[in-house]
């Protein structure tokens, strides 16, 4: 796929991130949206009998360049306007990752832990795994000792991460 190619079949809208069918089929008439969102999240578009994340298409059709990554910087994975998205290496993308829905404290990088009856507070540096913790006898209760930690791991994951820093 190339941009020349992708700009004879479709129409992208970098305002708000919608690409249109250009040269119609009976099941994808001309002017029509391309493309459906996968159980990931993610919008595709078969061209040719090849799935595209429109994402990547988007950054393609943009930049004439074919993209290694590209992040979606509010974490909405159908939300393909330009504004939106950014050139990323894997880590930056991993970063920019929400809460999971494992998670238990409400807060990303923050656990109890059992073992040691506090909450640990954790986030990856440079290959490194940094953890702190928080103890409720020395911060004034669970509660307080909860909010020291999720104030470690912002304070900690923004200077690290920078602009892919993702609270959850």
């Amino acid at each position: 796929m190339n941009q020349a190619i992708l700009k004879e079949m479709l129409s992208y809208d970098p305002e708000t991130g919608v690409f249109t069918w250009l040269q119609g089929t009976s099941r994808s008439p001309t002017g029509s949206v391309a493309g459906g969102v996968s159980e990931q999240g993610y919008r595709r578009i078969r061209i040719f009998g090849k799935k595209y994340r429109a994402h990547r298409l988007a950054w393609l059709y943009m930049t004439g360049e074919w993209p290694t990554v590209v992040d979606h910087k509010n974490g909405i994975r159908d939300d393909n306007r330009w504004v939106n998205l950014r050139k990323a290496s894997v880590t930056d993308n991993t970063r920019n990752t929400g809460i999971t829905p494992r998670n238990t404290s409400g807060v990303k990088g923050v656990s109890w832990h059992k073992r040691t009856s506090g909450w640990e507070a954790g986030v990856r540096v440079s290959g490194r795994y940094l953890r702190r913790q928080f103890q409720p006898s020395t911060h004034g209760g669970i509660e307080q000792a909860k909010k020291a930690a999720e104030a470690w791991v912002i304070e900690t994951r923004s200077r690290a991460h920078g602009e892919f820093a993702n609270h959850g």
